[in-house]
């Protein structure tokens, strides 16, 4: 299946068939696709629709994906019916606000981190709790109270990139890729490699990496090539590729060992860390005798994602001795993305979300 958008010309024409291949999905609809409206009135002269396929919120509706639209909508509909039309239109006017970036690919990190607190809320919703929105403010503050008959809950909720914005760019432009030609047979031989992290990508960055990208992967007479960009540090980028993967002869007990000892030192040092940070949005909002929590989402690198059940048990050890002795004096609830019961990469392009 190849996708065809060189025929808009403009944001409206892109919008309004958007719009027309979300008529079953009318929360999606409202939420998220006025989001490249105001993208485009913010930042005049940006035309390259492609960058929006690469949000699978946009690809899914563009491929018709129902699966992935039907559970988007209802996660939307769970929300909604909780807080009222009106309060759901104030959260999306916060999306709206939030989101915006320079780059598209800055637009979807955004959508990610929002993407934590609506998670957050669902979590809530599910337990019995009702949901309150706390009003947004220049002042720091929590995202909303949880309430329960008397037990009321102020809470915070993070999402933890992996940081690391070129391969997070480059897997996810992987995805758009195959999804766009189903006639790429490249796979798992591709790899990308540098020695030096930006902390973010500029529109330029991106439009080389796309370029980049695209020729290291639909070009099999290419094993290796380089190229270099600049934003925050000068950064050369090697490809190379071998379609003949050697056997990995590490067993499985000392690769568990190994990430499970790298996440163990992960969560301790630089989540707790973030968790300490969070604690002042919560302590701005909390009432007094209120529970107070934060609820974290972290991004997981694929090295943490082997298909290996004892990894997954392992996993599920460490979230669970640290949700119970991080030490702090606030309640975390910590989560992985995507969810130990997940795969991180399914068949197909599309990650869930």
């Amino acid at each position: 299946m190849k996708m065809n958008y060189s025929k808009f010309k403009n944001c409206s024409t892109f919008v309004a068939e958007l719009q027309k291949r979300s008529k079953k999905y009318p929360l999606i609809n409202r939420f998220y696709i006025p989001i490249i409206k105001a993208h485009a009135n913010k930042y005049p002269g940006f035309t390259d629709f492609e960058d929006w396929l690469c949000i699978l919120y946009f690809q899914h509706l563009w491929l018709s994906v129902k699966e992935q639209l039907i559970k988007t909508e209802r996660t939307l509909e769970t929300i909604y019916q909780e807080l009222s039309s009106e309060a759901f239109d104030h959260l999306s006017r916060d999306l709206l606000e939030y989101c915006m970036h320079p780059t598209v690919d800055g637009v979807h990190n955004k959508l990610l981190d929002f993407y934590g607190e609506l998670q957050g809320m669902i979590d809530f919703i599910e337990k019995g709790y009702k949901i309150k929105r706390i009003p947004r403010s220049d002042k720091p503050t929590a995202d909303f109270y949880a309430e329960q008959g008397e037990n009321s809950i102020t809470v915070e909720c993070k999402f933890i990139h992996v940081p690391d914005p070129i391969k997070r760019f480059i897997n996810r432009y992987t995805r758009y890729l195959f999804a766009k030609d189903s006639t790429l047979q490249r796979f798992g031989g591709d790899k990308f490699s540098y020695a030096t992290y930006p902390k973010d990508l500029t529109e330029e960055n991106i439009k080389k990496l796309k370029k980049f990208v695209s020729l290291c992967i639909s070009n099999n007479n290419i094993q290796s090539n380089k190229t270099t960009i600049s934003c925050d540090c000068q950064v050369e980028i090697v490809h190379t590729y071998d379609d003949k993967i050697a056997p990995n002869l590490i067993p499985i007990e000392d690769q568990v060992s190994f990430f499970g000892t790298e996440l163990e030192k992960f969560l301790t040092e630089y989540v707790k860390k973030r968790a300490k940070q969070a604690t002042r949005q919560v302590k701005s909002s909390a009432i007094k005798d209120q529970k107070e929590s934060i609820y974290i989402f972290i991004e997981l690198a694929p090295g943490y994602n082997m298909p290996f059940e004892e990894m997954d048990h392992e996993k599920s050890r460490i979230l669970g001795e640290f949700n119970k002795k991080h030490g702090l004096d606030i309640d975390i609830i910590l989560k992985f993305f995507p969810p130990i019961d997940e795969p991180f990469c399914p068949k197909g392009p599309y990650r869930l979300y």
